[in-house]
Formats: C-alpha cells, sequence, structure tokens
C-alpha cells in the first residue's frame, strides 16, 4: 500500500476527519462570542479522537457488516489501538488540567466520560430505550458551548443555549443519518435506533429534512432578538449542505458510506468559513 492510501485511510477510518467537527464547532462557538483560545481546539480534538478510537477497537468486530473499510484498516494495527487511546487521552486530560479551571476541568472529564460510557453501555440501552444513542451522542455534542463557555469564564446568557440547541439539532441529523448505514447490524443487535424506528429510508430521509429546517430556527430567534450577531446568519448555510448530501443519498447506487464519512463529518468543517464569510460581508 503507498504511504499516501494509508494516511487518506487514516485520516478517514482513523476517525481524524470526523474528529475534527469538535475544534470546528469549538472555534465557531468562540468567534461568535469573540474570544478565542487556540489551546481549546487542540483539547476538544484529543478528547473526541480518544473516544472515537476506543469505540473504533471495541467495536471492530461488530463493524464488519457495516463499515468493513474501516475495520480493514484498523486491523493494520489493531494491537496498538489501546496504547494509541491511551496517549490521545493523556493528552487531552495533560491539557485540560495545565490550561482549564477547576470547573472546566471537572466538566471537561465528565463529557469524556460520556463519550467512553456510551461505547461500554450504550447500545445495550438502546435495545430498550428508543432513540437513546440520538438522543445521547447529541446531548454529548450540544455540550461543547457550554464547556466553552466555562473554560472561557463566559457568562451564561440565552445565547448559550440557543448554541447548544442548535449544535444539538445539527448531530441529530448526523446520528440519526450515520445510523442508516448500520440498520442491518442494529437489527441484529436490537437496537432502537431511528432508522429502524420509521421502518423505512424514505420515512427517515423525509424526518430529517424536517430537523434540518427546525435547526436553524434558534439561530435565526437569536439574530432577530439581537441575541447573537447579525453574521451569524451565514451559519445557516450548513442546512443548504444537508438538503444537498439527503437528497444524494437517494440516489440509487449511491455510496453511503463515503456520503457519511466525508459529507456528513465534513459539514462542522465548513462553519468556521461561514462565520468568516459572515463576518466580511456585514462589515462592509
Amino acid at each position: 500500500m503507498k504511504i499516501s492510501e494509508f494516511i487518506w485511510d487514516e485520516i478517514v477510518h482513523g476517525g481524524h476527519w470526523g474528529s475534527l467537527s469538535a475544534p470546528a464547532i469549538a472555534l465557531s462557538f468562540m468567534y461568535i462570542v469573540g474570544d478565542i483560545r487556540w489551546e481549546l481546539l487542540v483539547i476538544v480534538y484529543l478528547a473526541t479522537q480518544a473516544v472515537y478510537t476506543y469505540n473504533h477497537y471495541k467495536e471492530m468486530e461488530k463493524d464488519k457488516l457495516s463499515n468493513a473499510p474501516r475495520v480493514r484498516h484498523l486491523r493494520r494495527y489493531k494491537k496498538y489501538l489501546p496504547l494509541i487511546t491511551a496517549c490521545y487521552s493523556i493528552g487531552f486530560f495533560s491539557l485540560l488540567f495545565y490550561f482549564a479551571n477547576k470547573p472546566a476541568l471537572y466538566l471537561g472529564s465528565f463529557i469524556f466520560l460520556l463519550g467512553i460510557l456510551f461505547t461500554r453501555h450504550g447500545k445495550h440501552i438502546t435495545t430498550n430505550i428508543p432513540a437513546f444513542k440520538t438522543i445521547y451522542t447529541s446531548l454529548c455534542w450540544g455540550m461543547i458551548p457550554i464547556f466553552i463557555t466555562v473554560y472561557c469564564n463566559l457568562p451564561f446568557d440565552l445565547s448559550i443555549f440557543l448554541l447548544s440547541v442548535f449544535v444539538f439539532l445539527r448531530f441529530t441529523i448526523d446520528t440519526i443519518f450515520f445510523d442508516i448505514k448500520d440498520i442491518e447490524t442494529d437489527k441484529r443487535q436490537g437496537l432502537l435506533t431511528m432508522p429502524i424506528i420509521f421502518g423505512s429510508r424514505e420515512r427517515c430521509s423525509n424526518f430529517l429534512h424536517i430537523i434540518n429546517l427546525l435547526s436553524i430556527l434558534p439561530i435565526m430567534a437569536g439574530i432577530i432578538t439581537g441575541i447573537l450577531p447579525a453574521f451569524a446568519t451565514l451559519i445557516t448555510l450548513t442546512a443548504i449542505y444537508t438538503f444537498i448530501y439527503l437528497e444524494k443519498s437517494k440516489q440509487r447506487g449511491v455510496d453511503i458510506l463515503y456520503i457519511s464519512y466525508i459529507l456528513v463529518d465534513g459539514e462542522y468543517i465548513f462553519w468556521p468559513l461561514y462565520l468568516l464569510v459572515g463576518r466580511i460581508i456585514f462589515n462592509l
């Protein structure tokens, strides 16, 4: 295998592309509130990558059917995955301990623990509680604005709530869409994910379109009331991005893994760019 191919597989199947969602969301939030802490981007990336690597290692055998390319890649260095997970975790806690205040240290550790616990117990709970996986995962991601607020010693106000709801709704779409590719595996495990509950891919897709539209309401409400800056309007462009990949996923013979791991995970990378363009436009 060529080195370039291995690097590409590592970025995509090793979880790094998805983990970049965390610093992208963090940077977007800090840009909106006007307080950027660059070390925080590394902190949230390491935490996310540690959780993802742990999850991929523990569920490797279960993922054979739904994500064979990732399993093939990770098997190349399977024996090192526990050590790699430990390194990411040590890096996260070291930076968190050095830079964070005590409340942020406790909250960051708590969110990290939630991520690890889902791999250990979340699937079992999802067999008894419908949509538990979607709600749990989305809530964890929705806590990023709250964590940053605590880390940066910002005042809690309605803007924090609106941005957290926005992130929660965006990841509701993300999580449900990812579960579409896992339908067969999840059925075998008895999981009550949203695609299984809806019973058809079309009904699930229609539901995602509704959530996609609803997700822009917190941002627009914040802008109309003056709680959020006007340039934040452009972050709602992400709804158009989602509309495109949702429609693309309906095409016959489409590569659902490509859409999931490249397009869906890549959505958040554009958020800081939207805001930067918005700031330029509204400052003209």
